[in-house]
């Protein structure tokens, strides 16, 4: 997490949310990297037409599995940067014509502070039809770095498939704004004052 830097003018700062919008992502990208990044594990039995990245808007591949005799299950990791609070979650489940019995099943949203941690269900996602499009509201208070989306294939024959697209998500962030002093969360009173957001925390270091 880089430091946020500021100069010794004894002024006084807070945190306040700003909105998150969702970068245009050319490449699946590096975890634990100042950009945001994506990646997807599946139960062996994917086809894609695409890599991960490309399934998240305004994207418009696709990255899907087929069913196998447990049913499969494919999931991405999203990693952001800083710490962001989810608001809205949309995708598509797009018609394969390939007879996937009730589109995803199972599906949920966790947040963790690092990757595969699933601290907290975000949604209760449940079924997606097949050749049909998923917009839901989030409530969580909690700000993360990571976020899992994760579902299953509702078919039952090795042939039927599930595809996903359109993923797009908005939220918010923390930024630092010239507060007053009834009423702030950092003053800058050395040098340089470090200030560290991470999860929604205040951490605070003297500069040199």
């Amino acid at each position: 997490m880089k430091a946020i830097k500021i100069p010794n003018e004894n002024k006084y700062y807070k945190f306040v949310e700003n909105t998150w919008q969702q970068p245009t992502l050319t490449s699946n990208g590096v975890m634990g990297s100042d950009a945001m990044a994506v990646n997807r594990v599946d139960s062996g039995h994917s086809y894609n037409f695409g890599t991960a990245y490309e399934s998240f808007f305004p994207n418009t591949g696709q990255n899907g599995f087929y069913c196998d005799e447990y049913k499969g299950w494919m999931y991405f990791v999203i990693y952001l940067p800083k710490p962001v609070k989810l608001t809205n979650i949309s995708f598509s489940i797009p018609f394969t014509g390939d007879g996937a019995d009730g589109g995803a099943y199972n599906c949920h949203l966790w947040g963790g502070n690092w990757e595969n941690d699933r601290r907290e269900e975000i949604k209760n996602i449940g079924t997606v039809s097949e050749n049909s499009n998923y917009n839901s509201a989030l409530t969580s208070s909690n700000f993360y770095n990571y976020y899992t989306l994760y579902l299953e294939n509702g078919g039952w024959s090795s042939e039927d498939k599930v595809t996903i697209s359109n993923i797009l998500f908005e939220g918010v962030e923390k930024i630092l704004v010239e507060a007053t002093e009834d009423d702030y969360d950092v003053v800058g009173h050395t040098d340089i004052c470090k200030v560290f957001n991470i999860n929604g925390k205040l951490y605070a270091q003297k500069g040199e």
